[in-house]
């Protein structure tokens, strides 16, 4: 499915084989902000850390994820809060 109109981000949420962590951290993602780019969030992130592998993910910080959302420039309308969901 086309989600975002990126074909790598897409690409990476329609891999439900490898990656069907990207697909519900783009649902969760996906508030007050436009879906497109709710849903590219998990492919940024991927591409700053080399991996979406998820258990690379489940050893990072709030904090950590915090600076990924946030920095250079913020993925969310709520950086911060999204990135305790995340």
């Amino acid at each position: 499915m086309n989600f975002t109109g990126n074909p790598e981000a897409d690409k990476l949420l329609n891999d439900i084989e490898t990656t069907p962590h990207a697909f519900v951290l783009a649902c969760v993602m996906d508030r007050q902000i436009k879906a497109e780019k709710a849903w590219l969030i998990p492919y940024f992130i991927a591409k700053k850390l080399g991996s979406l592998e998820f258990r690379f993910l489940a050893g990072f910080s709030v904090e950590k994820i915090n600076n990924l959302m946030t920095i250079p420039q913020p993925l969310h309308r709520f950086p911060e809060e999204m990135a305790k969901k995340f």
